[in-house]
């Protein structure tokens, strides 16, 4: 939202200011097209009156070399229930606090196919890649290692959720959705959950 100079093609390039009326108007390549609804959603509701939550811990970051770890999360998404929370249980760093369910990638792992594994062995749903849509990301540094973390909205899937890790689990509505503790990284993805929220119950 926010940057120094003048925008200009340095390499080349053309450029152009795009509304969310038109943005579905211009060819893209294949990755960027789910990422068009989200980003609609962002500019119908923005204002400029309030900076992205999280920033400052970005802006604050250390410029020298650091682990960069990748989690991936969900947001699953119910008709008048909301979406999902995982309480991360006892023995876990950050233990107590709420979080939207995923994990590590593996080796070799690419994000939708941890996601897959990690909601089976998590909540015990299966749940197919091509029912994961991009919605947001979240990047954020901690004291010895920098947090990347993809998060795709999911609206279906197969059995019935579970903790099976022995975590609880909630259903949480939009406006109680701020009242749970959480991870600070996890803070910027709030008003885009928000919104995801907002459309997935007027469209059902």
């Amino acid at each position: 939202e926010r940057w120094g100079g003048e925008i200009s093609g340095a390499e080349g390039q053309a450029t152009s200011w795009v509304t969310a009326g038109v943005l579905e108007s211009y060819s893209m390549p294949a990755a960027d097209v789910p990422l068009i609804p989200p980003i609609k959603r962002f500019l119908e509701s923005y204002d400029g009156s309030k900076k992205t939550a999280g920033m400052n811990r970005l802006i604050n970051a250390s410029s020298s070399p650091m682990k960069v770890v990748t989690v991936v999360a969900a947001a699953l998404v119910c008709p008048n229930r909301g979406v999902l929370l995982a309480q991360r249980p006892p023995g876990k760093a950050m233990a107590g606090l709420w979080e939207f369910p995923g994990g590590k990638l593996e080796p070799g792992e690419i994000p939708e196919a941890a996601l897959v594994r990690e909601l089976s062995e998590e909540l015990g749903i299966t749940v197919d890649i091509e029912d994961l849509k991009p919605l947001v990301f979240a990047s954020n540094s901690y004291e010895n290692f920098h947090l990347l973390m993809p998060v795709y909205v999911i609206e279906r899937w197969g059995g019935e959720i579970i903790g099976a890790e022995g975590q609880a689990t909630s259903w949480v509505s939009v406006d109680q959705l701020g009242r749970y503790e959480m991870p600070e990284a996890n803070a910027p993805l709030i008003p885009p959950v928000v919104r995801e929220l907002n459309t997935y119950n007027e469209k059902s």
